[in-house]
């Protein structure tokens, strides 16, 4: 991925880049050694193991010869190899206790995958597997009898944003009007608040409407703001909906809890 990220830096001919954006340069922010290489939340999107590699091939490099080094660095960060042996009894360690639950995460996906095999035209069964009836954009249907098209435990959800003033536009009566509610709509990744949105269920307006009966609506107040359990979304001309975590609301003491 770092060596995907570095062929965009300078992507496109231009002549009038700042002087200090001549020289393509990607710097990479690397852990502090004293933390023992805690990767914190990079874990949860990236295997561990694949992020030590991914250390181990670059912490002793000042530059990259691209494409010369493509193959090499891919290689050490993906393939079968053991742990090298110059590395310390720590790193030793560490590397064999994230390979071995890499190795399991693989044998426990390939399991799942078993069972979304297409059976070929030829299978004696072919006519009698069961073949449900997909609901593959309803969000409350179970994942596992969604199509699996990818190995993503990710929730997302079509959420459909509109500000206070727009907020009587949520009828639709003709197509125009599922348009342009549907053009101003957004998709969310985050498991808390797609939880939170799929329980709050669909507007009434949309349980019959095709186009938007499984998106879900948020309404923004003046500030183009609105809050959902823990968290505040915040409408941005540049970024889109940007999600922060809030404190937790607590209720004021009594008296006697003073």
């Amino acid at each position: 991925l770092l060596l995907q990220r570095s062929g965009r830096l300078h992507r496109h001919q231009r002549a009038n880049r700042l002087p200090l954006l001549v020289q393509p340069t990607m710097w990479v922010a690397a852990h502090d050694p004293a933390d023992q290489l805690n990767f914190g939340v990079n874990a949860f999107v990236y295997d561990e193991h694949v992020l030590l590699r991914s250390h181990l091939a670059i912490r002793d490099k000042t530059q990259i010869e691209i494409p010369g080094e493509v193959s090499g660095l891919i290689e050490f960060v993906y393939d079968d190899r053991a742990c090298p042996d110059e590395l310390d009894e720590t790193m030793r360690a560490r590397w064999d206790a994230t390979a071995a639950r890499l190795k399991q995460k693989r044998a426990e996906k390939e399991a799942k995958a078993r069972g979304s095999l297409l059976l070929t035209p030829h299978a004696a069964d072919f006519f009698e597997d069961f073949n449900p009836q997909l609901e593959e954009d309803n969000p409350e249907f179970h994942k596992t009898l969604q199509a699996a098209t990818r190995d993503d435990d990710t929730p997302s959800l079509q959420v459909v944003v509109l500000r206070q003033a727009e907020r009587h536009r949520v009828q639709v009566k003709h197509f125009n009007d599922a348009r342009w509610l549907l053009e101003r709509s957004v998709n969310l990744a985050s498991r808390s608040i797609v939880s939170q949105l799929i329980a709050q269920g669909a507007d009434p307006a949309w349980k019959e409407e095709p186009l938007l009966r499984h998106h879900r609506l948020i309404t923004l107040d003046e500030t183009d703001q609105c809050e959902l359990g823990n968290y505040r979304l915040r409408l941005d001309q540049n970024c889109g909906i940007v999600i922060t975590k809030t404190l937790p609301k607590t209720s004021p003491k009594t008296p006697e809890e003073n």
